[in-house]
């Protein structure tokens, strides 16, 4: 049997923000052990081999649909792009039954998962608009593509096997009799070529590339939106208070929120408070490094947040002093900064915290520029000519000092928010995959340059 090295699992770094739910590696991992089922399958007679022959052709294209996702959170590559056209074009019979149409149903969820942070073909959450905009996913392309290669090796075999029972049976009865014709047997060899030739083309692209951790892997289902009116929510963890605070910053940059000068100010100060280098939670960790290399990233990440710390506390200038807002911030929002700021001395919520920095800067800088446009930020002067005070909207420039402050603020949290995710994958403990089932991988009928057979 052969192994992909991209089919490899690895020791994936777990978190409390998935606890109870299926993360995208763990759906993946099921595709994967459904492929390698539906390839070690020997139908008995001409009308099972048919039905597995059109749960190919399923699973072909779903991958094509998962491909059609995941690819643009990548470099591009002209061999997955090839096979995402030339997938998706096609058309297929639905089967409900038969190993191959499992496979395509768990490819298919996968799908799923990934098509609640999506719009259409855009993203619609902070953590996919985050993976679009850094694509660095090539890991989780080069996996849909080496599966997609063992599929095809799983489909040849199959095309094989029916053209031995269709030799056999020509003995006994004319062709016409026959319950699967050459030429569909054809087609799904032609189908298998095409797309293998794609995926392999691909995953040389890759493989001539830097690995990099999926950050796919720890992706979770996207809850549904609670609108405003549905009041403040209870979160049962300070984790999903994390993502809910990502998600409603994230809509509040599109214009879809409302948002205040005083949950921004909240924001500035929660981010203050976990970028301080001397918070508790940095010694907490320290105390659970088990190397000294780990001491030593660690401490690099205290020296990276003194200057995040310092651009947070000075991002809020103004903001719920001499600068108000004519609009409220919904109350799930206040609910989760609550629940957060309980919980920072925990390593995991701070972790949770310091790796949406970046984006939630940058959302909140969006957010400011737009309630400035809009005339929703306001303060006081006196009037010319008068004794009274008046509020008016602040000026461009007061707008575009306190945006950019907070862009300054998402910049300097992008160093530590990389060092602190690099730590968290080389702490992650090897021995953790042998605690964990993980499905084995497919066999490749086809081995790729320099790849060795393993026993």
């Amino acid at each position: 049997m052969l192994q992909h090295a991209f089919l490899t699992p690895e020791p994936v770094q777990q978190s409390a923000a998935s606890h109870g739910q299926a993360t995208y590696a763990d759906l993946f991992q099921l595709a994967v052990a459904s492929v390698d089922r539906a390839c070690a399958i020997r139908p008995d007679s001409l009308a099972e081999i048919a039905l597995e022959m059109r749960g190919v052709e399923n699973f072909l294209l779903a991958a094509g649909r998962h491909l059609q996702l995941i690819a643009p959170l990548a470099p591009p590559l002209s061999g997955s792009r090839q096979l995402r056209d030339f997938l998706v074009q096609k058309r297929a019979i639905p089967v409900r039954t038969g190993a191959w149409a499992d496979a395509a149903r768990a490819v298919s969820l996968t799908t799923e998962l990934l098509a609640t942070h999506h719009v259409g073909t855009g993203p619609a959450t902070p953590q996919m608009t985050d993976l679009y905009r850094t694509r660095s996913q090539d890991l989780a392309v080069g996996r849909v593509l080496a599966l997609v290669l063992a599929a095809c090796g799983g489909g040849r075999d199959l095309t094989r096997h029916a053209r031995s029972l269709r030799k056999q049976l020509r003995t006994e009865m004319h062709d016409a009799q026959i319950p699967l014709s050459q030429a569909r047997i054809d087609g799904l060899d032609r189908l298998v070529e095409t797309a293998a030739h794609h995926a392999q083309a691909g995953l040389w692209q890759l493989e001539r590339t830097v690995r990099s951790p999926s950050q796919l892997d720890l992706l979770t289902a996207a809850a549904p939106h609670l609108a405003e009116t549905s009041g403040p929510r209870t979160f049962n963890d300070p984790l999903s208070a994390v993502q809910a605070l990502r998600r409603i910053a994230y809509r509040q940059a599109q214009g879809l929120e409302s948002a205040s000068p005083g949950s921004l100010n909240d924001l500035a100060h929660l981010a203050a408070t976990v970028t301080d280098p001397d918070a508790d939670w940095i010694q907490s960790r320290n105390r659970q490094c088990a190397t000294g290399l780990e001491r030593v990233q660690l401490a690099h990440l205290r020296d990276q947040l003194a200057p995040a710390h310092q651009a947070w506390t000075d991002a809020p200038e103004g903001l719920t002093t001499s600068i108000q807002g004519i609009t409220k911030a919904p109350a799930n929002l206040a609910a989760a900064y609550r629940k957060v700021g309980q919980h920072l001395h925990d390593p995991a919520v701070a972790a949770a915290l310091i790796e949406a920095l970046p984006q939630l800067g940058r959302n909140a800088s969006a957010t400011l520029t737009r309630l400035g446009s809009e005339g929703a930020l306001v303060s006081t002067g006196r009037e010319p000519g008068a004794l009274s005070i008046a509020w008016r909207p602040i000026t461009p420039g007061q707008t575009r000092r306190l945006a950019a402050g907070f862009a300054a603020a998402a910049k300097a949290s992008a160093a530590p928010a990389a060092t602190y995710r690099d730590l968290q994958s080389r702490a992650s403990d090897p021995r953790r995959a042998e605690r964990q089932p993980v499905a084995a991988a497919p066999r490749i009928t086809q081995p790729l340059p320099g790849q060795q057979r393993t026993p």
